[in-house]
C-alpha cells in the first residue's frame, strides 16, 4: 500500500573543482546511495516539546517524551546546485537538507592549502542559503525564541585511487631541495589539515574513507560505517531542530489563545506543518496525537463562542466529495486565509486522520472512525438543515460511508493480498456491514422525504419536521442520489443493491443481529411494494432464525405481527397454517411477557385464534402460556366424601376481562398418580381471581402441581409446572423436588380401597396366586374396570378367569377381552376378594409389585384410582426332609428354618394319607407352637411303617403335609388391633367417618416389620402418618389419635401380652369389653396361615443292616491280627414291586479299610447270592483286621452293592446298627534301655 512516508529527505553533496574530483564523485555517489535508506534512527525528543504524545512514567503522574525509533528513512542524494529549498507545495522536511556533504579528492597538502581549503570555505558559506525560508515571515521576537536551523555538514576525504590507500606522507624529498624536504616533514597530511581547519571543539566534521570499491559487487558496507554513522548523527540533529522549532512555533502561538488575533486556523496551520514532518518521518502515532489536540481546540473554540465559524456544506459537490484520497479542496490555502468552514474543517481532520491510520495498516479503525465522523457532522449540521439542499445530509452520509467502503477495500487488498488473516478479514467485513447499513438508512431517509417510502415503522428514521426543512435553491450533486429522488424505480434498485451488499458483508462476518435487521427492513419494503410472496418467505426465514428470540422485544413482536399481516394480505387467514402462525405469535408474547410489544395485541390474537379454531373444528393447544397464571392457594385440599376441592388463584396479566369455559389443574405424586381438578365457566378479570376446583377421587397424600389449563372454546392455554431446571447432582434434584408447590389431600377411610395380599392358604402342588382385596367404602360400586400391570419378571395370567374368594352374592367378577378385571355390583361397606393366578414368577423374586389403574362408577360419581400394590411371594421359612431307612421302618427328619429377617411361629406338622395306604405314619403330638427367629430351626421326626410288611408297593404312596404358621407381623397386627378394640370400647375419640379404618391400616403398617419383641412409640413416624392423611398436627382429632396410639403401643410393650393367650370370643374370660369392628379385624390378622404340600414315601430295593461282632477281649495289641464277624441282614420291605422279583440277586460287600487305623488281612471283597426275595435274608462275613495305630479305633464300615447286569436302576442303602463300635488298641511291650559308659577310667574327670 502506498504511503506518504516513502518520500525521501534530501542530502546535498559537492566536491572540489578538479577533473579527478569530478570523476571520483561520479563513482562515489552511486556507491553511497546503495547504503541508503537510513535505518534504526533513535531520536529522543527534548523535554520541552509539548506537541508530541507524552508517555506516563510508571512511578508517577508526570509525563516525559519517550524514545522514538525511525526504522526506515529514505534519503535523496542531490547535488547542491540543483537543490531547491523553497517550494510551497513540498513539506519543509523534504526541502530541508539533513546534512551537506563535501567530498575532497586531494592528496597533496600544497594543493589543499592553495585551492581546496578556499573551496570548502566558500561551500560552507553557500549552504546557509539552502535552508527553507518558511520561518522568515515569523516575527523577529518569536523567531529568536523559537531558534534557528543551522545546517549540518560533513567533509569527506576520498582516496585518489579506487583501490589505493592514503599515504602517510607526501612525495619523496629526494626530488626536491633541502628546503623542500623540510616542508615535507612538517606540513602534515591533507586529513590532518582538514581536521585542524574545520573540526570544532565539540563536533567533528571531517570523515575519511579508507578505500573505494571498484564497483557495486565489492561494495563492502564496512567501508561506509564511519560515514553512515556521522550522517545518522547529523540527520537526527537536523530533524530534532526542525521539530523543536515547529513545536516552539505552535507553543508560542497557542500562548496567545485568549488574544484577539488568535484563530483556530492559525493554530491548525502551524500544527499541520508539525504533522507533515512527523508523517514524513513515519512517526504516525505522534501525528495522530496532534490531530487529537486540534479536535480539543475545536471543541474549546465552539464551546467558548469567541471564534465564529461558517457552517459550510453549501458549495457544489460538498455532498459527494471523496474524502479518502487526494484532497479535493485547497484546505491549506483556506486555512492560511482563515476561511475554513466548520464542515470543511471536520472533513479535513477526518481525511488526514484516516490517511494516517491507513498508512499504519489500520484499515478497520478507519472505518470505525468514519462512523463516528458521520454521526458528529450530521449531529452538528442537523439544526441547520434549512440552509442545506434537500437530502444533503443523507446524500453526504451515504457518499462518505460508501466511499469509505470502496477505498478501505482497496487498501485492504493492497495490505493483505489474496490471503488475508481470518481475524482481520472478519473485522473488515463487520465494519463494512456497519457502514453499508448506514448507507441503507440514509437511502430510506431520502425515500421518506420524497415519498418513495411511507413515513411509518420501520422506515420512520427522520424527524417529523425535517421533511420540509431545506433550501430550495440548492441541489445535491451525487448523481445516483439525485436520480433516486426523482425516480422511484431507480430508488428501489439502488436500495436493493445496497441492502444486498449489507447482507453479504454481515453474513461473511456472522453478524446475526445486523442480518436480522436488514432482512426485517427488506421484508417491510417488499410488503410496501406488494411483493407478498417474497415478503412472507423473508418473514418465515426470520422466524426460523434461532437468534431472533435474543433480539429486542420490539423487533421480535413486530416480525410476528408483520407475518400475520402478510398472511392476511394473501387471503390465507384460515387453516392449520394460520392457526400455527397465531399460536407462534402468542407464544412470542409469552416469551417476552415483561417487555412491551406494541405490535402484538394479545386479546386480539386470542380472539382470532378462537375464531380460527372454531372454523377449522379442531383444538389448538398453547403450551407454556403465562398470561394466566394458576396458583394453588393452600397446601391442604378440602375433602367431602370422594369429592376433593382445591382453592386456586388465577392471576390474569391481560388488559381486559376474559371469558373462559373452564379452568383445570393436574396434580401428581411420586407414584405418578395423576388427578384432574376442574371448574366451570367464569370470567377472569385483570389481576387476581379466586376459584374452587373439584375432583372426584379416593387418592390421598401429597401431590405437586403438574400442569394447568384454561380452556376457551377450542383453545387450551396450558402451563407445565412439572419440569424443573437442569440439575447435575442428586442433592440438587431432591432440593428441587422439595421446593415444588404441593397439595395435601386428606385421607378418607371410607373411600374405595384396594390392596394385594398373599393368600392365607398356600398349596404348593397348585398354581401360585395372590389375592386382590377391594373394599367399596361408603359408596356402592355399580361397575369397576381394573388394569393390573406387574413390574419386573413376574407376570399374571390375563387369560385365566378370576376366582372369587369372598364377596357378596350379587357381586360378579369377569375378565374383559383386553385382560382387565371387570367388577359389577359391589355394595357399600363390602369386601370382594379375588384370586389372581400367577403365570410366571422366578424363584429369586420375594415379592410381586403390581401397578393398578381402576376406573369405577357409582351412582353419585365417576372416578379413577391409581395405586402401586405389593404382596409377598416367598415363604417365611424353608423345609428340609431327610429320610433314614431301617429294616421295617422309615424315619424322616423334617426341619423348618426361618428365613433371614423373618420371625414366625409354627405349629407341629400334620401328615394325612388315604385309608387304603400300605404305609402309615406317626407324627408328633400337638404341642405349643414354637416361635422362630431368623435362621432358627424347628425339627420334627416322622415315623413311617408298613401296614402289610409281606406285600410290596406297586405305586407311590402320597401323603399330604400341612404346616400351620403365622408371622410375627400377623401377631403384632392382631395384638395392636385387639388393644385398639379394648380402648375404643372404653372411650372412642371424636373422629369422622372412616378415621378408624385409617388408624387400623396405619397400625398394621407400623408393625408390619415387627418381631416378637415389644414395640415403642415413634413420634416422628406418626407425625408423618398424620401429614399423609392431610390432618393438621394442631387439630383436636390429631391430638386424640396420637394419644390413642401411645396408649396402644404402651400396652403392646407389656411382655405379659401374648397373642397365644387372647380369647377366641369377644365375651370370653377375662371379661373385658371390646369394639366389634376392631375385634373382627384383630381376629382376621391372627388367623393361622396354612401351607400344604405333597409328601411322597420313597422306594429303596434293599435295606442292609450290619452288626459287627468283635472279640471278647476289650483290648488288643498294636499290630496283632483280630478276627471280626459282620452279621448282615437284607430287607426288601421298602422295595417296589417289579416283574423280576423271582430272579436271584447277587450282592457284593466291600470292607472300607482306613489305612491310617486298620489293615484288612485277607479278603476285603466278596459276593453272595440271595435266591428269592423274602422279607429278611441273613449273611455272615468273616474278616481279619490289623490295627496300625494305638488308641480307641472305630471298626471299619461295610458297603454292600448289587452286581450283575442292571436291567433297571437298583437302590441299596446300608446302615450300621451300632455306628460307634470300636476297641482299644494298646502298644506292645518294649525292652528296657540302659546307658553304659565304655570310656577308660583314666579319661573320666
Amino acid at each position: 500500500m502506498a504511503s506518504a512516508t516513502e518520500a525521501a529527505v534530501p542530502v546535498t553533496y559537492a566536491s572540489n573543482a578538479t577533473s579527478q574530483a569530478s570523476a571520483q564523485l561520479a563513482h562515489v555517489i552511486p556507491l553511497l546511495a546503495e547504503q541508503m535508506p537510513l535505518r534504526n534512527l533513535h531520536w529522543r525528543p527534548s523535554s520541552s516539546m509539548q506537541t508530541l504524545k507524552p508517555v506516563t512514567k510508571p512511578g508517577g503522574p508526570s509525563t516525559v517524551p519517550a524514545l522514538r525509533t525511525i526504522l526506515h528513512l529514505p534519503v535523496d542524494l542531490v547535488p547542491l546546485a540543483s537543490h531547491v529549498p523553497n517550494s510551497s507545495s513540498v513539506p519543509v522536511l523534504k526541502r530541508l537538507p539533513m546534512v551537506h556533504l563535501f567530498f575532497v579528492v586531494c592528496d597533496d597538502s600544497d594543493v589543499y592549502r592553495a585551492q581546496v581549503r578556499n573551496e570548502i570555505r566558500h561551500w560552507l558559506a553557500t549552504i546557509r542559503q539552502h535552508s527553507p525560508t518558511d520561518f522568515d515571515d515569523v516575527p523577529v521576537d518569536e523567531r529568536a525564541s523559537a531558534g534557528l536551523l543551522p545546517p549540518e555538514h560533513l567533509i569527506v576525504l576520498v582516496p585518489s585511487a579506487p583501490v589505493g590507500t592514503f599515504a602517510t606522507s607526501s612525495s619523496s624529498g629526494t626530488s626536491k631541495g633541502g628546503m623542500g624536504r623540510f616542508y615535507t616533514m612538517n606540513k602534515g597530511t591533507v586529513l590532518e589539515k582538514l581536521r585542524a581547519d574545520f573540526n570544532s571543539n565539540t563536533k567533528e566534521h571531517v570523515v575519511a574513507l579508507s578505500k573505494l570499491p571498484t564497483s557495486s559487487k565489492d561494495n563492502d558496507p564496512a567501508i561506509w560505517i564511519d560515514l553512515m554513522a556521522r550522517i545518522k548523527e547529523c540527520t537526527l540533529a537536523s530533524m530534532g531542530r526542525l521539530m523543536e522549532l515547529q513545536d516552539r512555533m505552535v507553543s508560542l502561538y497557542d500562548t496567545t489563545k485568549y488574544a484577539v488575533h488568535w484563530s483556530l486556523s492559525g493554530s491548525m496551520l502551524r500544527r499541520e506543518q508539525m504533522v507533515q514532518t512527523l508523517e514524513g518521518l513515519g512517526l504516525v502515532p505522534d501525528a495522530l496525537h496532534v490531530y487529537d489536540t486540534i479536535e480539543q481546540l475545536l471543541s474549546y473554540a465552539l464551546a467558548s463562542g469567541r471564534t465564529r465559524f461558517t457552517m459550510g456544506g453549501t458549495e457544489v459537490g460538498d455532498d459527494s466529495t471523496m474524502l479518502l484520497g487526494p484532497l479535493r479542496k485547497p484546505y491549506m490555502t483556506l486555512m492560511a486565509q482563515n476561511k475554513l468552514s466548520l464542515f470543511d474543517m471536520h472533513c479535513y481532520l477526518y481525511a488526514r486522520r484516516s490517511l494516517l491510520l491507513a498508512a499504519m495498516g489500520h484499515i478497520v479503525p478507519v472505518m470505525q472512525h468514519t462512523l463516528a465522523f458521520i454521526a458528529t457532522v450530521t449531529g452538528m449540521m442537523r439544526p441547520h438543515r434549512h440552509l442545506l439542499a434537500r437530502g444533503f445530509l443523507e446524500s453526504w452520509s451515504f457518499s462518505v460511508a460508501l466511499d469509505a467502503v470502496e477505498q478501505c477495500q482497496r487498501w485492504f487488498r493492497e495490505l493483505y493480498g489474496d490471503s488475508p488473516d481470518a481475524v482481520a478479514e472478519r473485522g473488515f467485513h463487520a465494519a463494512t456491514a456497519e457502514l453499508l447499513e448506514v448507507g441503507v438508512r440514509q437511502l430510506v431517509r431520502l425515500g421518506v422525504q420524497v415519498g418513495h417510502v411511507p413515513r411509518e415503522e420501520p422506515f420512520n428514521f427522520i424527524e417529523s419536521g425535517a421533511v420540509s426543512l431545506f433550501s430550495p435553491e440548492l441541489r445535491i450533486s451525487r448523481s445516483e442520489m439525485a436520480a433516486s429522488l426523482s425516480d422511484e424505480l431507480v430508488f428501489d434498485q439502488h436500495l436493493r443493491h445496497v441492502m444486498h451488499r449489507t447482507l453479504q458483508a454481515a453474513s461473511l462476518c456472522e453478524q446475526t443481529a445486523r442480518t436480522l435487521r436488514i432482512k426485517y427492513l427488506w421484508a417491510h419494503w417488499l410488503m410496501h411494494r406488494g411483493a407478498m410472496t417474497s415478503a412472507r418467505a423473508l418473514w418465515d426465514e426470520l422466524l426460523a432464525a434461532p437468534s431472533l428470540v435474543h433480539t429486542s422485544s420490539y423487533m421480535y413482536g413486530a416480525v410476528h405481527a408483520a407475518r400475520l399481516a402478510c398472511i392476511e394480505a394473501q387471503n390465507e387467514a384460515h387453516g392449520d397454517a394460520w392457526i400455527q402462525a397465531l399460536t407462534d405469535a402468542i407464544q412470542a408474547r409469552c416469551e417476552r411477557r415483561v417487555q412491551p410489544m406494541p405490535a402484538l395485541d394479545e386479546m386480539k390474537l386470542l380472539s382470532m385464534l378462537v375464531t380460527a379454531a372454531e372454523a377449522q373444528d379442531r383444538d389448538a393447544t398453547l403450551v407454556g402460556y403465562n398470561g394466566l397464571g394458576v396458583h394453588v392457594c393452600s397446601d391442604h385440599a378440602h375433602r367431602d366424601g370422594d369429592a376433593v376441592y382445591v382453592d386456586v388463584e388465577v392471576r390474569s396479566l391481560l388488559p381486559t376481562a376474559l371469558a373462559v369455559d373452564s379452568v383445570h389443574i393436574w396434580l401428581a405424586n411420586y407414584r405418578q398418580t395423576q388427578l384432574a381438578c376442574s371448574s366451570g365457566a367464569c370470567t377472569l378479570e385483570p389481576g387476581v381471581n379466586r376459584l374452587r376446583l373439584v375432583c372426584s377421587t379416593s387418592a390421598v397424600g401429597s401431590f405437586h402441581l403438574q400442569a394447568t389449563q384454561v380452556r376457551i372454546q377450542r383453545i387450551m392455554l396450558e402451563s407445565i409446572t412439572q419440569s424443573a431446571p437442569t440439575v447435575s447432582t442428586l442433592s440438587e434434584a431432591q432440593q428441587q423436588e422439595y421446593m415444588r408447590p404441593r397439595v395435601c389431600i386428606a385421607a378418607d377411610g371410607e373411600a374405595l380401597y384396594i390392596d394385594l395380599r398373599a393368600p392365607r392358604e398356600t398349596r404348593l402342588e397348585a398354581r401360585r396366586s395372590v389375592w386382590l382385596h377391594m373394599e367399596s367404602g361408603r359408596s356402592a360400586l355399580d361397575s369397576a374396570s381394573m388394569v393390573l400391570r406387574p413390574c419386573g419378571d413376574v407376570t399374571l395370567d390375563d387369560e385365566a378367569a378370576p376366582t372369587i374368594v369372598r364377596a357378596p352374592p350379587e357381586t360378579q367378577v369377569s375378565r374383559a377381552p383386553t385382560g382387565s378385571l371387570v367388577l359389577q355390583r359391589l355394595p357399600a361397606h363390602s369386601t370382594c376378594v379375588v384370586s389372581l393366578p400367577i403365570k410366571h414368577a422366578p424363584r429369586a423374586v420375594a415379592a410381586v409389585q403390581v401397578y393398578a389403574s381402576c376406573q369405577y362408577c357409582s351412582r353419585t360419581q365417576h372416578g379413577t384410582f391409581h395405586k402401586t400394590l405389593h404382596a409377598p411371594l416367598s415363604l417365611p421359612f424353608s423345609i428340609n426332609i431327610q429320610d433314614h431307612f431301617r429294616l421295617d421302618t422309615l424315619l424322616s427328619k423334617l426341619a423348618l428354618e426361618a428365613q433371614g429377617g423373618m420371625h414366625v411361629r409354627v405349629c407341629a406338622p400334620q401328615v394325612s394319607a388315604s385309608s387304603d395306604s400300605l404305609v402309615r405314619v406317626r407324627v408328633p403330638e400337638k404341642a405349643v407352637p414354637l416361635p422362630l427367629g431368623p435362621r432358627e430351626t424347628a425339627t420334627y421326626l416322622l415315623h413311617f411303617e408298613q401296614t402289610q410288611p409281606h406285600r410290596h408297593r406297586s405305586v407311590d404312596t402320597t401323603f399330604t403335609l400341612t404346616i400351620t404358621y403365622r408371622t410375627a407381623a400377623d401377631e403384632a397386627q392382631g395384638l395392636a388391633l385387639y388393644v385398639l378394640a379394648t380402648h375404643l370400647a372404653d372411650s372412642a375419640p371424636a373422629w369422622a367417618e372412616g378415621d378408624q379404618a385409617l388408624l387400623e391400616r396405619a397400625l398394621c403398617a407400623c408393625v408390619s416389620d415387627a418381631t416378637f419383641s415389644p414395640l415403642t412409640f415413634d413420634a416422628t413416624y406418626w407425625h408423618h402418618v398424620l401429614h399423609r392423611w392431610g390432618w393438621r398436627h394442631d387439630s383436636e382429632r390429631a391430638r386424640q389419635v396420637l394419644q390413642l396410639v401411645q396408649r396402644v403401643l404402651a400396652d403392646l410393650a407389656d411382655p405379659s401380652l401374648d397373642a397365644m393367650q387372647l380369647p377366641s370370643e369377644p365375651n370370653a374370660a377375662p371379661p373385658r369389653p371390646v369394639q366389634p369392628r376392631a375385634w373382627a379385624a384383630s381376629r382376621a390378622c391372627l388367623a393361622w396361615r396354612m401351607l400344604t404340600l405333597p409328601l411322597d414315601v420313597p422306594f429303596v430295593d434293599t435295606v442292609n443292616a450290619v452288626r459287627i461282632r468283635p472279640p471278647v477281649a476289650s483290648h488288643v495289641a498294636l499290630g496283632e491280627p483280630m478276627r471280626v464277624t459282620f452279621d448282615t441282614t437284607v430287607s426288601f420291605a421298602w422295595a417296589k414291586e417289579h416283574a423280576d422279583d423271582h430272579e436271584p440277586l447277587l450282592l457284593q460287600y466291600h470292607i472300607l479299610g482306613d489305612y491310617d487305623n486298620w489293615l484288612v488281612w485277607g479278603t476285603k471283597k466278596g459276593t453272595w447270592s440271595i435266591e428269592s426275595r423274602t422279607q429278611h435274608s441273613h449273611y455272615t462275613i468273616q474278616a481279619t483286621l490289623v490295627p496300625v495305630r494305638p488308641g480307641w479305633l472305630l471298626f471299619p464300615r461295610l458297603r454292600i452293592t448289587p452286581i450283575g447286569p442292571a436291567m433297571r436302576p437298583f437302590r441299596c442303602e446300608t446302615y450300621m446298627r451300632h455306628a460307634g463300635q470300636g476297641i482299644h488298641v494298646v502298644a506292645p511291650p518294649q525292652p528296657e534301655t540302659y546307658w553304659v559308659d565304655l570310656r577308660p577310667s583314666e579319661s573320666l574327670p
